[in-house]
């Protein structure tokens, strides 16, 4: 038995080259890579092919750095690529219309591709959990409206969980509900408790 496919470590470190010099909004000062690990941490641990999780290490990479399609194709292969496309956004549009494309791409999307979007979702939102329980609000690093985004992010949250619920083939969806659910009360009361103050 490989316990580190060597398709893997390069993957990680073509994903620390690619984004060398970015940081997490949430939390500051974070170098990037620590989410692209969590979500392949994630999938590894579900149980899902040395692919997907090499996939789930460069989902960013087409988005957020100067890499290709070709690039990500060249080093790791078709499946590799069609696994990033399907969860990539298309920067071009606006914030609103990139996330609604996202959104119906998803809902056609193959288990894989659900399965990296739901890792990604629950490291960003364990991310916010962590500094919501020690009294920080995570949404004032994404907007000067931090309430009003919240709600769009919420909404939005809720529907790619109903189209990832859709795959039964996903273990991890349940923690995923409880972290999201937890994120979602605890920014309320957050934000209650600030408008009263």
């Amino acid at each position: 038995m490989t316990y580190l496919n060597p398709k893997i470590l390069e993957a990680i470190e073509f994903a620390s080259i690619a984004h060398k010099g970015q940081f997490r909004k949430f939390p500051p000062s974070i170098p990037y890579i620590s989410h692209l690990m969590a979500v392949a941490e994630i999938l590894s641990r579900a149980g899902f092919a040395d692919e997907v999780v090499i996939a789930g290490l460069l989902h960013d990479i087409i988005e957020d750095t100067r890499y290709t399609a070709e690039d990500v194709k060249e080093k790791f292969g078709d499946k590799v690529l069609e696994l990033v496309l399907g969860v990539t956004e298309n920067k071009s549009l606006s914030w609103a219309e990139r996330k609604e494309k996202y959104l119906v791409n998803l809902q056609a999307a193959s288990v894989e591709v659900k399965a990296i979007s739901a890792a990604d979702l629950l490291a960003n939102r364990l991310s916010n959990l962590l500094g919501l329980r020690r009294g920080i609000n995570p949404w004032l690093s994404f907007s000067q409206t931090p309430a009003a985004y919240a709600r769009k992010i919420f909404e939005i949250d809720r529907r790619r969980m109903e189209i990832i619920k859709q795959s039964e083939n996903i273990p991890f969806i349940p923690e995923l509900e409880a972290v999201a659910k937890e994120v979602e009360d605890i920014t309320h009361t957050m934000l209650s408790n600030a408008s009263n103050e």
